[in-house]
């Protein structure tokens, strides 16, 4: 099972299984919750945000990105591939287990400085 820690900048790799000749877009959407109805936590897609390389899709994380989701809980990636021609290919959902960080997020004062 994937894992991602709060804080970080990771980047996931995600293997799927497509014919990319016939891909024109592929959404990476993570959420809190396996709900429709969930609000968007993180949303990537490719070619724009995600980079591939043989066989695998790379999405990177902020900081920001990562701290969106609660530390000790799982957060869900449903993944949209779209074919040339308009078609949704149909993939399972996979959940990621997300850890805590014992730093708190650094915001930049108007100063300029990085403060707690």
């Amino acid at each position: 099972m994937a894992t991602i820690k709060r804080g970080t900048t990771p980047t996931l790799p995600v293997q799927i299984d497509l014919d990319m000749e016939h891909i024109a877009t592929v959404d990476f959407l993570f959420k809190s919750k396996m709900l429709e109805s969930d609000t968007v936590k993180v949303e990537k897609q490719y070619p724009t945000d995600v980079t591939y390389s043989d066989g695998i899709f790379y999405v990177e994380f902020s900081e920001e990105d990562t701290r969106t989701f609660a530390a000790g809980t799982m957060m869900y990636l449903d993944v949209k591939p779209t074919t040339t021609d308009g078609r949704i290919l149909a993939t399972e959902i996979v959940p990621i287990d997300v850890y805590l960080t014992l730093y708190p997020a650094e915001e930049v004062g108007d100063n300029g400085v990085l403060s707690d």
